[in-house]
């Protein structure tokens, strides 16, 4: 028999858990002959970890066997296999691949209906959210988002499986991992039930997980595991050199182009979310700088080159509430060389405003450029399309303006009445998501000539929001169910659902940071709401703790009665929303 070396665990692509030890088997064989050579040890190790040596069986074909703990963090790790020789034989080495992953189910897994769920296991219950993955820059759970919990290990008391949200019950006796699910109002569907996953392995070895049953419409009937990486981020700044403004054929947001190339927009902070009230402005609260005549593609767009009154961007301003920032505002998260404080006294000096601009499209195509006018957007804009426009109350805009003759002058601007069906008006209550700049193109000043944005001078006011990528009309009612979206002062957004006495959510962080996903399952009573939540995968987070919650008395406001990590977080309502559908 020759020299063999087979690994029969982990398989490749198996999942292997950080912090747990796995086996590795298989089987070693040396040489028979008039001068054997047989099999002295055989070492393990994972992801170029320490040697670990295997039990080895008698004979010339050698079973080994090694539990070798698994180093994180997730993702793909190579499990070498060694054999060494007798007789001064050179070792030889196998690998085979794994997905080391915080728990054995945890990661990305496609579904068959063109969803992605993403799951965290934590102990003995399955954290998931599903979203479908329409098209655009904000396009990921527009239609279907889904959350749902799982026990891996159930007990089954009184026809419920106990850990489960107990409004929707699971029959006793459910095979595989039963759980319950619900819509969360990202998406426009709104339907719950129950489901028993069954995990296996597909022809190609690929971890699958198989819907034996369902309830309430459930759609997908199998997950696939699969790898996910979010893709690569562009920094703001570099963002605007790209794209083009539609003033001069090579002017864009960073710079005018031009022989003298003048600074137009200079990032601070991406993203922002501020919350605030509408003011007038020339007495209409929004104003768009364009008129129907116009047109609205693209071409029609980029080939005006009548100035900034004909510019395209929807504008208004904003009273800023300061009381509702991130804690974390002024001190963390601004680009590179940039002083908060010079921003910071601009904002004091203006009684808290900040400018809003909607551009109109986010494209990297000038006016020469024809052939590039179908290019993806690279930032929102209000006349973009489905994922790719601004997003107003969780829906695309697509270039719904209600407009009519600004009050103040002639057009343009036209004033701006209503917004993606939302009447508009002074001091209405606001929360705007965008990127924080100084806008330093709106100078005739030849003072300024060498000192465009003005940075240090309090008294010149440009800072602005521009791009905005959302804004949320608050416009909640005072509801006994909790169901709708709702904001903390983290500048992060939960979709909530309540069915009956449990509440469900989908926490997430706004356009351009990636850096928030969570799942939460609770039952409220006597205005407390106590359950857990638990980071999952579709960010890199992997906590979870218990939580509870205080519901003020017009059920709009809710506040931590106890938490190890969010004690300083308060969550408003920012409207309401259809509560899902409970089979029957």
């Amino acid at each position: 028999m020759a020299f063999e070396l087979e690994i029969d665990a982990p398989l490749p692509h198996a999942v292997i858990v950080i912090g747990e030890a796995t086996l590795v088997s298989g089987t070693a064989a040396g040489l028979l002959g008039a001068e054997p050579v047989m099999v002295d040890s055989v070492t393990v190790e994972i992801a170029g970890g320490p040697p670990v040596a295997a039990e080895l069986t008698l004979g010339n074909t050698r079973i080994f066997k090694a539990n070798v703990l698994v180093p994180g963090p997730p993702g793909p790790k190579t499990v070498t296999v060694t054999a060494h020789y007798d007789s001064g034989r050179p070792p030889q080495a196998k690998s085979v691949t794994a997905m080391a992953t915080t728990g054995a189910l945890s990661g990305c897994w496609s579904s068959d209906d063109g969803m992605l769920f993403f799951l965290n296991q934590s102990g003995n219950t399955l954290w998931g959210v599903g979203l479908d993955q329409g098209p655009g820059l904000q396009g990921q759970g527009l239609s279907v988002t889904t959350v749902f919990t799982a026990a891996l290990h159930p007990v089954i008391a009184q026809s419920k499986v106990v850990g489960i949200p107990t409004t929707i019950h699971t029959p006793p006796g459910t095979l595989g991992i039963p759980g319950a699910w619900t819509d969360v109002p990202r998406g426009t569907r709104s339907l719950s039930g129950t489901l028993s996953l069954e995990p296996g392995i597909d022809s190609s070895g690929v971890a699958v997980l198989n819907v034996i049953s369902q309830t309430g419409g459930f759609t997908a009937t199998k997950l696939t595991r699969t790898a996910y990486a979010p893709a690569p981020q562009t920094g703001i700044q570099a963002l605007f050199q790209l794209i083009n403004k539609n003033t001069s054929d090579d002017e864009t947001l960073a710079s005018e182009g031009g022989l003298l190339n003048l600074p137009n927009l200079t990032a601070y902070k991406d993203p922002v979310v501020a919350f605030g009230s509408l003011a007038g402005t020339n007495g209409a609260p929004m104003v768009v700088n364009r008129v129907p005549i116009q047109g609205v593609t693209y071409a029609d767009f980029i080939s005006t080159q009548n100035g900034g009154n004909f510019d395209g961007d929807v504008t208004a301003d904003l009273t800023l509430d300061a009381g509702w920032l991130d804690p974390n505002f002024w001190t963390q998260g601004w680009q590179p060389g940039v002083n908060p404080q010079d921003f910071q006294a601009k904002v004091n000096a203006s009684s808290g405003n900040l400018h809003l601009e909607l551009i109109m499209f986010g494209r990297d195509a000038s006016y020469s450029e024809p052939e590039n006018y179908n290019n993806p957007a690279l930032l929102p804009g209000w006349q973009e399309m489905n994922g790719d426009s601004v997003l107003i109350n969780g829906r695309p805009l697509n270039g719904a303006l209600q407009m009519g003759p600004d009050p103040g002058h002639p057009p343009p601007p036209l004033a701006v009445t209503a917004i993606g069906g939302h009447p508009i008006g002074a001091n209405d209550s606001v929360r705007v998501t965008g990127a924080l700049v100084l806008d330093c193109g709106h100078t005739s000043d030849v003072g300024t000539f060498f000192d465009r944005c003005q940075a240090s001078n309090a008294g010149y006011a440009n800072q602005e929001i521009h791009p905005v990528y959302a804004i949320d009309i608050i416009i909640a009612t005072s509801q006994e169910n909790l169901t709708g979206v709702w904001g903390d002062n983290f500048g992060m957004t939960y979709y909530v659902s309540q069915l009956g006495d449990n509440i469900w959510w989908f926490g997430m962080g706004p356009f351009r940071n990636g850096n928030f996903a969570q799942v939460f399952a609770g039952v409220t009573t006597d205005g407390t709401i106590e359950g857990s939540w638990q980071d999952v995968p579709l960010a890199a987070g992997v906590s979870g703790e218990p939580l509870r919650l205080s519901v003020d008395s017009g059920k709009m406001l809710l506040t931590p009665i106890s938490s190890a990590s969010l004690g300083n977080r308060r969550w408003r309502k920012l409207y309401d929303t259809p509560v899902p559908s409970v089979p029957r």
